[in-house]
């Protein structure tokens, strides 16, 4: 007979991890449950709690195939097209970035900051539409607009945006950066999370990021700072007084990017945000009085 706990004992044994490896093993173990979990349209503690359960030879062969498409280093995410983020179930392909637990250390300050407040915003290099689709959830009276160079992406915001019930507070515009916003335009906050990797470090990524993340998502240029020079330079006219522009950044580039916002002048009050290993990871500035 098939059973859950035989067809997790075989997979688990794919990947060849020694048993002292605690971490490794319960980590694809946990991963295993849920994708047999999501197979069988039933939750994780059903797997655990019902190993005799027996499958179809069917559903063990797709179990497997999920299985394969992990060994050669498929993000588990993007088997499931599935990513939690802020309490909210996003949809995930190839098409876009997935998620880092660590940006919701930028958007739940951002919640807090603007809590209560009706906001507009503007999203640059919106993915899967995480950020900006978390503070329309949480910030119930404000409306954003969402940008991103790729189509594809846009698109992966639009059924996210859809599924989570915001999609009428959310503009999306394909371009890049901040080009296609009319000039008259004016926002209490811009916020990005844009490609931050330096060029020289992309084959060094895990075979995950490297191999299967979009690699406009992550390709920040020669110093990885790319995009950040070119958002702090042309946001500031699109911000009311005393708006915010708020980015994530790389584990060590807090300082690099707050010397690019002073030395532009247009911004003040510039502080960082720390995630749960204690690096500086989000950048938030506040648009200075009559720069231009």
């Amino acid at each position: 007979m098939i059973t859950i706990n035989k067809v997790l004992k075989e997979a688990l044994n794919l990947f060849n991890i020694s048993s002292e490896n605690k971490d490794s093993r319960e980590l694809i173990l946990l991963e295993l449950e849920l994708m047999l979990a999501y197979l069988l349209k039933i939750q994780r503690y059903q797997v655990i709690i019902d190993k005799e359960r027996i499958l179809s030879e069917k559903q063990k062969n797709e179990f497997f195939e999920m299985v394969n498409k992990r060994l050669i280093g498929m993000p588990f995410q993007y088997i499931l097209n599935s990513k939690e983020f802020m309490g909210l179930e996003f949809y995930v392909d190839e098409r876009v970035l997935i998620p880092r637990n660590d940006t919701e250390n930028l958007v739940e300050y951002l919640v807090n900051y603007f809590f209560g407040k009706e906001i507009s915003f503007i999203d640059i290099g919106t993915g899967s539409g995480a950020i900006s689709i978390s503070l329309l959830k949480y910030l119930e009276k404000s409306y954003g607009m969402t940008i991103d160079i790729s189509s594809d992406a846009i698109e992966v915001a639009k059924i996210n945006a859809k599924r989570i019930g915001v999609f009428d507070r959310l503009t999306f515009i394909e371009n890049d950066v901040l080009k296609g916003i009319s000039n008259d335009v004016k926002v209490d906050l811009i916020v990005s999370n844009p490609p931050y990797i330096p060029k020289a470090d992309i084959n060094s990524l895990q075979i995950e990021v490297r191999d299967y993340e979009p690699m406009n998502a992550l390709d920040g240029g020669e110093d990885g700072l790319d995009f950040y020079r070119e958002i702090i330079n042309s946001s500031y006219r699109f911000l009311k007084e005393d708006g915010v522009l708020a980015f994530e950044v790389g584990y060590n580039q807090a300082e690099d990017v707050k010397n690019i916002i002073d030395n532009s002048k247009l911004y003040k009050d510039v502080i960082f945000i720390k995630d749960l290993s204690g690096f500086d990871r989000c950048v938030i500035a506040k648009k200075a009085s009559n720069k231009i």
